[in-house]
């Protein structure tokens, strides 16, 4: 579902965003922003041994169009690293980057790639994606229901779009 920053991770299975996480970072996001009022905001994360995602998504209501704003921050698995600190973080990345995004009303250029930016002490590296991760959970399932080798997939490939 996520296309991971760092090629190393596409032959790992994620971890998820634990649920409670998600659901705070939801409502944070519509109680800060009216904008998204009548929308649907998805929030879901992946925690890979040497990376974390986080990912922000919205769409209008009956809508397949989504846009997302994403997050990757490199990650030691071997360390003892605070992953719930990290999303925190992750989400204050991202919602500079929706600030941005609405206050502009859309109309801004976002990195379609993944930019290393400064953030707090470290690095972050962000960008903003129009995948439909519903349709594209659906079409991975699809797949596996048909016995397809999922596992080495490099989901930037061109056969997955």
């Amino acid at each position: 579902m996520f296309e991971p920053r760092l090629k190393q991770s596409f032959k790992h299975t994620p971890q998820n965003l634990p649920v409670d996480l998600g659901k705070m970072i939801q409502e944070s996001i519509y109680q800060k922003y009216t904008y998204f009022n009548d929308k649907d905001v998805l929030v879901q994360g992946a925690i890979y041994p040497e990376e974390l995602i986080l990912s922000i998504g919205y769409k209008e209501k009956g809508s397949l169009r989504q846009q997302n704003f994403e997050c990757s921050m490199s990650y030691d698995s071997n360390n003892d690293q605070n992953v719930i600190e990290m999303f925190h973080d992750g989400a204050d990345a991202l919602d500079s980057m929706i600030n941005e995004y609405i206050e502009a009303r859309g109309d801004i250029e976002m990195p379609e790639q993944w930019t290393e930016f400064d953030f707090d002490d470290g690095k972050v590296y962000l960008r903003f994606s129009k995948l439909n991760t519903e349709i594209e959970k659906m079409t991975l399932d699809f797949l596996k229901e048909k016995g397809e080798d999922l596992s080495s997939m490099d989901p930037s490939s061109p056969e997955l779009h």
